[in-house]
């Protein structure tokens, strides 16, 4: 399944990246499971952990908006964030680009694009139909 994905980039090491995936719960569409991947210290070969929890598409935006703006308040801050979203290309940004409104606005609808009617990934080999 097509998932919407974050991911959050401290350094040049994408061993190290923090990831926020996000899918549909099967038979309710309107509920989303929320998983955060922290891949903690690399210098300390400490190992990942994972927290999920269920939410609304509203409940999904409030945490993003709280874990983006969390990110802005570090003192060991992340440099860069990638946004994977189903039926839209991969953007990568610098952290301080989510203090741009007009960019923000974009990344919302987007994502409430998805989660309002959450895209079908086609099989890699579809066959092509001609309209006459």
């Amino acid at each position: 399944m097509s998932s919407i994905s974050i991911l959050i980039t401290r350094n040049e090491d994408s061993n190290s990246d923090d990831h926020i995936r996000i899918v549909p719960v099967i038979g309710n569409p309107k509920q989303f499971q929320v998983t955060y991947a922290d891949h903690g210290d690399s210098d300390c070969n400490c190992s990942t952990s994972k927290y999920s929890f269920t939410a609304s598409a509203q409940g999904v935006r409030e945490y993003l908006e709280t874990t983006l703006n969390l990110l802005l308040k570090d003192d060991e801050p992340f440099q860069r964030l990638q946004f994977n979203l189903p039926a839209y290309p991969r953007i990568m940004v610098d952290l301080k680009k989510i203090q741009d409104a007009e960019f923000m606005e974009t990344i919302w609808h987007a994502i409430a694009s998805v989660c309002d009617d959450w895209p079908l990934r086609l099989p890699n080999k579809v066959e092509e139909t001609t309209s006459y």
